[in-house]
């Protein structure tokens, strides 16, 4: 399952699938959720793959609304969930790790269609470049590898834009 299967606001973006920020199964659209497929394809002895790009945050959804404290960037624009912050680095992990378990997926996809260097710049003192930058790092590996530890054996795939995230960390996961 590409981008889509989510709650967005056609309000903010007509296009859909950019309007990130809310990790619900769009029920009008799934009125069984993703399960239902998920149980259908595994009856058929295939595999589910479902994408993510828990980072990139719309205006209007409900992590943007929810939790601006964990986001990054300028009030109106897109803005970066901060996985250099704890918190919001726990609640992903237990969200997605919820959505994995209810619905039955099998594979998870992670995209990343954005530039985070200006985020993460404009957090940091001119004298402290780097450190927002170094946290954000260290907390999307961390949050792989528990999604990793909670599901033994599950392929991840890291599609991230053509290939943004070619990096020897994400790829060894």
């Amino acid at each position: 399952m590409d981008a889509g299967w989510y709650v967005y606001d056609p309000s903010y973006s007509p296009a859909g699938w950019p309007h990130t920020g809310t990790w619900e199964v769009d029920r009008k659209r799934f009125p069984n959720g993703l399960r239902a497929i998920s149980d259908h394809a595994h009856g058929k002895d295939i595999k589910t793959i479902v994408w993510f790009e828990p980072e990139r945050v719309a205006p209007g959804t409900w992590l943007y609304t929810k939790h601006p404290e964990w986001l990054l960037g300028k009030d109106g624009d897109q803005k970066l969930l901060d996985l250099g912050n704890p918190e919001a680095r726990g609640w992903l992990i237990e969200h997605v790790d919820g959505l994995i378990k209810s619905q039955g997926i099998d594979l998870y996809r992670q995209d990343f269609n954005m530039e985070p260097l200006p985020y993460w710049r404009s957090n940091d003192a001119d004298d402290r470049q780097g450190i927002t930058e170094n946290h954000h790092v260290t907390g999307y590996l961390a949050y792989w590898d528990e999604l990793r530890r909670r599901h033994r054996g599950m392929l991840i795939d890291t599609c991230a834009s053509g290939g943004r995230r070619n990096d020897i960390e994400t790829l060894r996961r």
